[in-house]
């Protein structure tokens, strides 16, 4: 589906398939070159970062196995703290191996940053970020992404995986979603400070289960605080730095 066929939804085209496209094809070139000889891991968070998965990885020239999480955040605000809940857990131990997070876009990075310290939690070598999308404005934590594709504004965006209701995943573009294809306009994310997107799963609903704080492991049913975090697992002034977490990392075990 193009944003020719449903134009009376859309507001406006961010970014095009062809771009897209292209843009994931160079950043399969410079992991290819960073990633020569390791044991590389690309790990995709459920459901928005398929597309992105998928057609990134078929742009990388070596084998690289994939493993997905399925995550939702909890909280009364998602502004500042929420509670991750891990519905799917992955199956694939982390120990010594070189982690590529591949995200559909970041927003507000609450849950990206817990997922961060959680996999630096379990041995993992090395742990970077890959996203299609960032929304630098929208930010609450600092995410030291090395592989960027495009920063865009804080509109609630659809297409290429992300979804508003379960719809528009298989738009082909992404969009800026107009106001009136919502059935009710006050569910649309307020502006200028919309709800915060796909994010790993920032947009769950649902509760239960235990709670515990920290980054630490408790299985695929496990419940966790994640907010905005200054101690011993983060850099200066808060900031969670993907390329400073590895197994070898005072502080972070």
């Amino acid at each position: 589906m193009r944003a020719a066929d449903i134009q009376d939804d859309i507001e406006k085209i961010l970014v095009t398939e062809e771009e897209i496209r292209a843009k994931l094809d160079e950043l399969a070139q410079r992991v290819a070159e960073d990633y020569a000889g390791k044991d590389l891991l690309l790990v995709g968070v459920l459901k928005g970062a398929v597309m992105v998965m998928a057609d990134f990885a078929r742009a990388l020239p070596f084998h690289a196995p994939m493993d997905w999480m399925a995550v939702s955040s909890y909280g009364a605000s998602t502004k500042s703290s929420g509670v991750v809940q891990i519905r799917k857990d992955l199956d694939t131990a982390l120990e010594g191996k070189h982690v590529l997070i591949v995200e559909d876009v970041i927003d507000s990075g609450l849950t990206l940053s817990w997922l961060l310290e959680n996999f630096a939690s379990r041995g993992a070598e090395s742990i970077e970020v890959l996203a299609l999308l960032r929304k630098p404005e929208a930010a609450k934590v600092e995410i030291d992404c090395k592989y960027v594709g495009f920063d865009i504004p804080t509109d609630f965006v659809v297409g290429y995986g992300l979804d508003y209701a379960e719809r528009y995943r298989n738009l082909r573009d992404v969009a800026v979603l107009a106001p009136t294809s919502t059935p009710d306009a006050s569910a649309r994310p307020p502006a200028p400070a919309p709800a915060p997107q796909t994010d790993a799963g920032d947009r769950g609903t649902e509760s239960g289960g235990g709670r515990r704080s920290g980054g630490g492991r408790s299985g695929r049913e496990g419940r966790y605080a994640v907010g905005e975090r200054t101690g011993d697992a983060s850099g200066p002034g808060g900031t969670l730095n993907a390329s400073w977490m590895s197994r070898r990392s005072p502080g972070i075990r």
